[in-house]
C-alpha cells in the first residue's frame, strides 16, 4: 500500500521543506519478533511526495523503519531509483524513532539531509515542473496496520532561504562517493 496527502494550497518547484517524523507508533504496533528478519528496509516507510503532479508524475524521498532512505521519480508511471534504500548516517544525539528530515530542492538539484547529516545530492532534470508537496506512507503489506506522525514541518519557497541552504549543507567534500550523486 503506498499513499499520500497533498497538500492542494501551493505548488513547489523550488523549496527547503524541514520536518520530524516519529516512529516510535510502528513498535507499538508491530513486535521485533515478526516479519521478515532479512528485509533490511524494514515494514514500511513514511517521507514526502515533491513537484507531485499527478499519480504518475512526481519525485518521492522515503524513510523506512528500517533506518534507510531512498529517492525515487515517477515519470509517465514509472518508477525510477535515483538511489536505492541507503542506510541513514549514524547520529550520536538523536532518537533512532524521531527522524529529522530536510529536503532542498534547488532547480535540478537536490539535497537529503537526515538528522543534521548530508546524505546526498543528486541531480535530476525528469521533473521541472511545480507541483504539490504531499505527505506520504508505504506499507509492504507484512502487517495491517503501521503509523508514523508528523510531527513538524515548514515548507520555504523563498529563493534566498533555499539558495543558502543549499550552500550550506551540499558541502561535495564532506559527502563520500556513494552519497554524491551529482556527478
Amino acid at each position: 500500500l503506498y499513499a499520500w496527502c497533498e497538500e492542494l494550497k501551493f505548488q513547489y518547484k523550488d523549496l527547503l521543506l524541514e520536518s520530524t517524523i516519529d516512529f516510535s507508533l510502528i513498535n507499538q504496533l508491530v513486535s521485533d519478533s515478526t516479519g521478515d528478519k532479512n528485509n533490511i528496509s524494514g515494514f514500511c516507510a513514511f517521507g514526502f511526495l515533491l513537484r507531485y503532479v499527478n499519480d504518475s508524475n512526481f519525485y518521492s524521498v522515503l524513510i523506512s523503519d528500517g533506518g534507510y532512505f531512498r529517492m525515487d521519480v515517477m515519470f509517465n508511471g514509472n518508477q525510477i531509483p535515483l538511489i536505492g534504500w541507503t542506510l541513514i548516517p549514524v547520529s550520536q544525539n538523536s532518537d533512532k524513532n524521531i527522524i529529522n528530515l530536510k529536503i532542498i530542492a534547488n532547480s535540478t538539484n537536490f539535497c537529503i539531509i537526515i538528522n543534521d547529516k548530508t546524505c546526498c545530492n543528486i541531480e535530476d532534470d525528469t521533473i521541472q515542473s511545480e507541483g504539490y508537496v504531499a505527505f506520504a506512507g508505504q506499507n509492504w503489506q507484512m502487517h495491517e496496520k503501521v503509523c508514523a506522525k508528523l510531527k513538524y514541518l515548514k515548507i520555504d519557497r523563498r529563493d534566498i532561504f533555499i539558495d543558502s541552504s543549499y550552500r550550506q549543507w551540499s558541502h561535495i567534500d564532506e559527502i563520500t562517493p556513494e552519497q554524491n550523486l551529482a556527478n
